[in-house]
């Protein structure tokens, strides 16, 4: 920080009044008086910016949850892209809604996701049911048609409404 002083001279004074009428106060500014030095502003010479922050593995299965939900809510497609090579594809019936209830740590890299689904059953009767999503942290079966979905390193491995 630069700091410019204002020096006075040492022998410097004089009064100041202060009141509209006459001056009936009297001031003494001398040498021994502090001077308020004004301290210039130093704007950057450089724009800087941010670094990104990487994500925590609740916040990728999140994403990664949510990105598969707006495929099937209302992208029309079933999901299958998101689903593990090792798995088969769990099927919803009309999906019309989601909440992620809770992510938790699995064993080994995996997440568990507690999510409650409004769908249909197979005869066409609406429902509003609980869902647990096993998570596995590698890349789904077709992740290059799915960008969302690779970059969060995450597949479906299991769902079930056990729990």
């Amino acid at each position: 920080m630069i700091r410019k002083i204002y020096a006075i001279p040492l022998a410097l004074s004089m009064s100041l009044c202060t009141g509209l009428s006459a001056c009936t106060q009297q001031k003494t500014i001398s040498a021994a008086t502090p001077v308020q030095t004004p301290i210039p502003v130093q704007t950057p010479t450089s724009k800087t910016t941010p670094k990104a922050i990487p994500l925590t593995s609740d916040v990728k299965a999140r994403k990664f949850l949510e990105s598969y939900f707006n495929e099937i809510t209302t992208g029309g497609f079933n999901g299958s892209t998101y689903y593990c090579k090792s798995s088969n594809a769990f099927t919803f019936y009309s999906p019309r809604k989601y909440e992620i209830l809770k992510i938790l740590p699995g064993k080994e890299n995996s997440m568990i996701a507690r999510t409650r689904i409004e769908s249909s059953n197979a005869g066409g009767v609406p429902i509003i049911k609980n869902w647990t999503f096993l998570m596995k942290n590698e890349k789904p079966e077709s992740s290059s048609s799915i960008k969302e979905a690779a970059e969060y390193g995450y597949c479906i491995f299991i769902v079930t409404d056990q729990f």
